[in-house]
């Protein structure tokens, strides 16, 4: 590969990083035989579910909402400068979206695991709660409950690294963090 791509030593560093938000909503409680039953029930499937991926999106958009994100996306705003986990990237360039594209696939798998274990979990607790397919968790639509209006699409690196190319394109790459050089 002779373009712009991030290190091996990254990739692994956000996947870590979102792991660990995966673990500590969807495992830590279970695991330790505590799980209120209150937050499982029909419309939101299950309140730590809808926290991980709000925690998800934290990490991997910032600041930056799902309908602000797409409205950049598709052309109809400006964006803003963000610090997410994608803020050291807007320089890699299109031979390295592939890497981001897989890093998203590792996301979602990485959560529908962690998620079909958290069920059989929670079923030796004498809970019920079904796995979520594929196609609901990147969606969101696994979530259908009015009185709470929260957004539950599974966000993405490599949309939020469209993103950041866009802002760096508008306000030059001074506006992003540097990264650190770790040398010994």
């Amino acid at each position: 590969t002779s373009g712009i791509s991030i290190a091996a030593k990254s990739i692994a560093r956000m996947k870590r990083r979102a792991s660990k938000i995966i673990y500590n909503n969807l495992l830590l409680q279970p695991k330790r035989g505590k799980v209120n039953p209150d937050r499982l029930g029909p419309g939101f499937h299950d309140w730590d579910l809808v926290t991980c991926v709000n925690e998800l999106r934290r990490y991997i958009y910032g600041r930056i909402t799902e309908a602000a994100l797409s409205k950049v996306l598709s052309g109809q705003g400006p964006p803003n400068t963000t610090l997410c986990a994608m803020s050291f990237y807007p320089t890699v360039d299109d031979e390295g979206a592939p890497q981001i594209r897989a890093l998203d696939g590792w996301l979602v798998d990485t959560l529908l695991r962690a998620y079909a274990k958290r069920c059989q979990m929670l079923h030796s607790l004498g809970l019920t709660s079904a796995p979520v397919p594929r196609d609901k968790i990147v969606s969101g639509t696994w979530y259908n409950f009015t009185p709470v209006n929260v957004v539950t699409k599974l966000p993405s690196f490599y949309r939020a690294w469209l993103y950041v190319r866009k802002a760096a394109e508008a306000y030059g790459l001074e506006k992003f963090p540097s990264p650190s050089y770790e040398y010994l």
